[in-house]
């Protein structure tokens, strides 16, 4: 399977390059997965196989404790403090982190200087989940340290697979595995040595309680297991279109990638997304502020005043505090100077701010570099990049030799994030390469579209007569800066093939027909004319179509004719102020029923076999039908009987048309006659059905 996918992959990247159509390959020799990327978490394995990632597989004599800090895990004790043992900060920091250090210099240690140590916590995150059977822990024990006397034996084991059901509010809810009052190790173990077996389990959070009032230390906690980690992920760094290439922006075309999976394939899933953005920093880093540190954030008006008094901070404008009464008496007299007011917060020990001391963004070097108590959660920058995408369908792309990138473009920068998911310990998957395609420079820096309804004096509306003959206005303002390509061809998607195009005009100004074409297809129309260069410009098509439901939308892409570039879309929003609707997405009166337009042609028609009028088509128009719904159609002799099922289905809104040969369910051919053509179809709000007749004669 592996050499039939990688195969695919090779075929579609050695096919020949057109126009300015780029190709971006992640995995190969040009740009491994180590240097073009990272993994969150930690658990990909990138030595297994020459040029694939793998899910880490836990080798049974590997400690994974040992990788907790690297895999973005960490070691606390929720109910002790540096005070609790008379040591700084930093030396209980240091004192937690060589529990799974692997540094038997350095220990948790519980017993000087203390009478009661009873009760302590030790709550270990391994920073991802694996399968885990057993956990060892123990005090120091060599000539330079033999402490072996507090080994902890008297304790109460907990475990929690991290998974969102045993989780409260990011909290891991723990389930005792053992409890010990007088741990006695067995005689293949030295006296100082706890060792408790589990039977093999998802793992992620380990929790340790001292029962007895007994001195006692923790040099390691050592965790084995075995099989494959349930979840992992690889993230690319940000690529930048203009590194590559010297253009501002670039547009997307297809992503591919070649997998492979170990054991049952159908217990694990690799699903691969993208994500698209206009600064190189997706991530919004939070510090949390000191012990009497206080700060102020900018927040909206919005959110200023939502706010507990003792958590409003100044109110500023024109680098001057103003009072809240200042502010009402100036958005009432002046709404422009009001937007330049500015609100911030009260920031207070504990809170999290993005910024550093010294009012700087925080970067990710400076996050890491900031002890973990101090570490804010870092969230996604969606002000200047989209979500990550839903996942592209594997067989899809399989199929199409690639899948269209559906994050927004044009953009600068572009992010892949492969998350590997897996049921099972024996099965996993890997990825060989991932490679994408795009163009740039794009037509424009930013195509924005809307469209409308022409109505009696050509007043654009909102509204459209579902199943009814339209005029329609598209209009596309077209941003053009620097080495933008411009555009000479418009595809417009719809749900029915479009009746005409009346007029193409470009500024206000109509095209001369001679200087225009279009054609269309049940699924789109594409109309060509002159070269749209200028930035500001306004292309405007009057058509002539058909809508069937509710929020129809009709999608839009631009390119010049002949190039070989990634046509690129229109994003909706407001065009021209001719048009109030800005948006690509039309409504359609409501009260209407679902079925219109049936009808059964040639009618009447003769099924004898000698090639002429053999067949009636019979065709409908499903309305206002936002999901796929049951729909039949059935043939009714006059008699009320059901000769022949042509359809028992699910569909949606759109034009069906299908045959009928004259002959009943067996095969048999009917007697001439009237019949009776019903088209049921079934939604939340009842049953409907339409009728039309049609004859059959010899």
């Amino acid at each position: 399977m592996r050499y039939i996918v990688t195969l695919i992959c090779v075929l579609f990247l050695n096919q020949p390059v057109q126009g300015k159509l780029r190709t971006f390959v992640l995995g190969g020799e040009e740009r491994s997965w180590e240097k073009g990327g990272y993994a969150p978490g930690g658990v990909i394995d990138f030595n297994r196989e020459p040029g694939w990632i793998w899910v880490k597989q836990v080798d049974p004599n590997e400690n994974i404790a040992l990788g907790t800090y690297k895999r973005g895990g960490k070691v606390i004790s929720p109910n002790t403090q540096p005070s609790t043992f008379s040591i700084s900060w930093d030396e209980y920091d240091r004192r937690l982190k060589g529990i799974v250090s692997g540094d038997h210099e350095v220990a948790f240690e519980a017993w000087k200087k203390l009478l009661k140590p009873v009760g302590f916590i030790i709550q270990i995150d391994l920073g991802a989940r694996f399968g885990v059977d057993k956990i060892r822990f123990y005090p120091r024990h060599s000539d330079k340290h033999p402490y072996g006397e507090y080994a902890l034996k008297s304790f109460e084991l907990s475990i929690c697979d991290g998974s969102p059901e045993n989780m409260v509010e990011g909290r891991p809810i723990y389930r005792v595995v053992r409890r010990e009052d007088n741990y006695v190790a067995p005689d293949t173990l030295e006296p100082w040595d706890v060792v408790v077996h589990i039977p093999l389990q998802y793992v992620r959070f380990i929790q340790i309680v001292s029962l007895k009032p007994r001195g006692w230390e923790i040099d390691e906690v050592e965790v084995y297991g075995k099989g494959y980690v349930p979840e992992a992920a690889y993230e690319s760094k940000v690529i930048d279109v203009k590194e590559l290439t010297g253009e501002d922006l670039g547009v997307w075309g297809k992503i591919w990638w070649a997998q492979n999976k170990d054991g049952d394939p159908s217990k694990s899933q690799i699903l691969v997304r993208t994500r698209t953005g206009t600064d190189d920093t997706p991530m919004i880093y939070y510090r949390v502020l000191k012990p009497g540190e206080e700060d102020t954030l900018r927040v909206s008006e919005r959110d200023y005043f939502q706010l507990d008094p003792e958590k409003q901070g100044p109110i500023i404008y024109r680098g001057k505090e103003i009072r809240e009464e200042e502010f009402y008496l100036l958005k009432e007299r002046s709404p422009e100077e009001a937007a330049k007011v500015k609100f911030y917060r009260r920031m207070y020990p504990g809170d999290e701010v993005p910024f550093d001391e010294k009012h700087r963004p925080l970067t990710k070097e400076a996050w890491e570099k900031l002890k973990l108590e101090y570490r804010g959660t870092p969230r996604p920058d969606y002000e200047h990049w989209s979500p990550w995408s839903p996942p592209y369908n594997y067989e899809e792309m399989l199929r199409e030799g690639g899948v269209p990138i559906v994050s927004p473009a044009p953009r600068r920068y572009i992010q892949i994030r492969v998350d590997f998911l897996s049921k099972s310990l024996d099965a996993a998957g890997a990825v060989d390469s991932i490679g994408f395609t795009f163009s740039a420079p794009p037509a424009a820096h930013r195509l924005v579209g809307e469209v409308a309804i022409l109505k009696e004096g050509n007043v654009p509306s909102f509204t459209a007569e579902a199943g009814e003959v339209e005029r329609f206005l598209y209009s596309v303002l077209a941003e053009i800066k620097g080495r933008d390509e411009g555009f000479d061809k418009l595809k417009v998607e719809t749900p029915t093939k479009i009746d005409s195009v009346e007029e193409v005009r470009i500024d206000g100004k109509e095209v001369p027909r001679d200087r225009w074409s279009w054609e269309a297809t049940p699924d789109y129309f594409v109309v060509r004319f002159p070269r749209v260069r200028k930035d500001s410009s306004l292309l405007q098509v009057v058509f002539r179509g058909t809508v069937l439901r509710y929020g129809t939308t009709f999608r839009a892409w631009a390119t010049v004719e002949g190039s070989g570039d990634i046509p690129q879309e229109v994003e909706p929003g407001d065009a021209t102020p001719e048009v109030p609707t800005n948006s690509l997405s039309v409504r359609t009166a409501l009260g209407k029923g679902f079925i219109a337009s049936l009808r059964a042609s040639p009618n009447p028609f003769t099924p004898n076999g000698d090639g002429t009028n053999d067949l009636a088509y019979i065709s409908y128009n499903l309305l206002q039908v936002t999901k796929d719904v049951p729909v039949s159609v059935r043939v009714y002799a006059p008699s009320g009987e059901v000769v022949r099922s042509l359809m028992e289905g699910r569909q949606a809104s759109k034009v069906y048309r299908m045959s009928w040969d004259g002959r009943d369910d067996d095969g048999e051919r009917v007697p001439p006659g009237v019949y009776l053509v019903v088209v049921q179809v079934s939604t939340d709000s009842g049953t409907e059905r339409a009728v039309c007749t049609v004859s059959v004669v010899y």
